[in-house]
């Protein structure tokens, strides 16, 4: 489930990137771009993310520190604790007041879409699923995004060959150019010898 969300959060990343490279390139550039430098930061942040889960996911099948049972009886009474207050207060958020007017009584119901939302205030105490979001999406796929992928900086440590692979025109321009350079020396060619036929050059 883990490495479904990451891969699903990259793929997002890598959209966003390739949407950010086309509003700013030409087709052509982008595409060549996309390839010489974003593609590579990109599987390169997905390594190192799905690197930092294997580690939590080791981590987390390690012993606990402490095998004291008052301890650990201490802090699940706390947990306990914590989730009834967060329910608690979620339930309070969902209920709504309706009166039923064949009995004129005031009912209270609760509204599902808010114990929809408030669940995953519940579900922060889960270890795997935090940690997850916020330690290795977080800090693996999100930040630094641009500065990884797209940043003037990036394009600034590329050497001159490189620079010249990435801005370089599609070959279809450059023989479309030679093409009409050609024929445009034989048109003033051309033009050269009808004005001196005619007498017109000095």
């Amino acid at each position: 489930m883990a490495e479904f969300h990451i891969k699903k959060v990259a793929q997002v990343c890598a959209n966003f990137v390739a949407a950010a490279i086309t509003c700013t390139v030409a087709d052509d550039v982008a595409d060549r771009l996309q390839a010489f430098t974003v593609d590579p930061a990109l599987d390169a942040r997905l390594k190192r993310t799905k690197a930092e889960l294997i580690r939590i996911i080791a981590n987390n099948k390690h012993h606990p520190i402490t095998y004291n049972p008052t301890y650990t009886a201490i802090v699940q009474d706390m947990r306990r604790e914590k989730s009834k207050s967060k329910f608690k207060q979620i339930v309070d958020k969902a209920k709504t007041s309706v009166h039923n007017a064949s009995t004129n009584m005031i009912e209270t119901y609760l509204k599902p879409n808010v114990l929809d939302r408030g669940k995953g205030d519940l579900l922060e105490l889960d270890m795997d699923k935090t940690a997850v979001t916020k330690q290795v999406v977080e800090r693996h796929l999100m930040r630094d995004l641009a500065a990884d992928t797209i940043s003037p900086t990036l394009i600034g440590d590329m050497t001159d060959e490189e620079i010249a692979f990435v801005a370089a025109e599609p070959e279809e321009t450059t023989r479309l150019r030679s093409n009409l350079e050609t024929r445009k020396a034989m048109l003033e060619k051309g033009q050269e010898t009808f004005k001196s036929a005619l007498g017109l050059c000095k």
